[in-house]
C-alpha cells in the first residue's frame, strides 16, 4: 500500500482513503487496508466524498469495519476520485488542554438504496473500487512505517516459525519511534526479528537506537548488559 500526505480541513479528520472508480454506479464497494491501530474502529465514522462534485455522498454503508481492513459501499454518482475519511472527529477545550471525540456512524443513506443493499440484488451488478493511497493530513499525522498494524496471520506466522523462543528482538533506528505496545508494525514482519543492530553515527555523539521486546510467554525478569 501506498502512503502519502494530503492537504484538507481538520473537520474531516486526519486519515483518509483515495479511492479511484472507473464507472458510475449505484453500488460501489471498496476494501481498503487501513491496518488501523485505535480499537473499536466499528464505533466511528466513514465519511465519502467525491472529489468531483466536492460533496459528502450520502449513500454509504460500513459493510464491514475491523482494525485490519474495512469494506465500504456507496453510491458512485460520477467516475473518478471518492476520499473516504475514517477517523472523523471534533475537538473541544483549550488551544492548549484539547479532547479529541470520534463521530460515530451516521445514518445517511436513503431507505430505497439500504433496501437495495439488504434484498443482495447488489450484488450482481457492482463495481469494486480501486484503492489508490492512504493519506495522512500531515507529516506528524503519519500513522507509517511505525503504527501500521501487522495482521494477526502475519502475526501467527511470524511467532510460529519460532517455537522454542522465549521472545523476539527487534532493534529499531532512531528514525522510527516504537510507539504501539499492542501491536507489531507490519515494518517488523517485513524486516524480521534481529539479534544485531547497525547505524551511523556523528563524531562524538552519543547515538540512540531502540530495541523492540516481543514476548512469546511470560517474562519476569529482564536485563540488559
Amino acid at each position: 500500500m501506498k502512503y502519502g500526505i494530503g492537504n484538507w480541513s481538520e473537520k474531516r479528520g486526519n486519515h483518509r482513503a483515495i479511492l479511484h472508480v472507473d464507472e458510475a454506479a449505484t453500488v460501489v464497494w471498496a476494501h481498503i487496508p487501513w491496518r488501523r491501530r485505535d480499537l473499536q474502529p466499528e464505533l466511528k465514522d466513514t465519511i465519502v466524498i467525491n472529489t468531483q462534485t466536492g460533496e459528502r455522498v450520502m449513500n454509504t454503508s460500513q459493510m464491514c469495519i475491523l482494525r485490519e481492513f474495512g469494506i465500504i459501499v456507496f453510491e458512485a454518482e460520477t467516475a473518478g476520485t471518492y476520499e473516504v475519511y475514517y477517523l472523523p472527529n471534533k475537538r473541544t477545550g483549550d488551544w492548549w488542554f484539547q479532547f479529541t471525540e470520534y463521530s460515530p456512524p451516521a445514518n445517511t443513506a436513503r431507505p430505497g438504496w439500504l433496501a437495495k443493499l439488504r434484498n443482495g440484488a447488489w450484488r450482481f451488478n457492482t463495481f469494486q473500487a480501486k484503492v489508490v493511497e492512504i493519506q495522512a493530513r500531515s507529516e506528524f499525522d503519519r500513522f507509517d512505517p511505525m503504527e501500521v498494524i501487522a495482521t494477526f496471520e502475519e502475526t501467527c506466522k511470524l511467532t510460529l516459525a519460532r517455537p522454542n523462543e522465549p521472545y523476539l528482538l527487534f532493534p529499531e533506528d532512531r528514525k522510527f519511534p516504537i510507539r504501539m505496545t499492542d501491536d507489531l508494525p507490519l515494518r517488523w514482519i517485513e524486516n524480521g526479528p534481529s539479534s544485531s543492530f547497525k547505524g551511523t553515527a556523528c563524531r562524538n555523539e552519543y547515538y540512540v537506537f531502540q530495541i523492540g521486546l516481543y514476548a512469546l510467554q511470560e517474562i519476569e525478569d529482564i536485563k540488559f548488559r
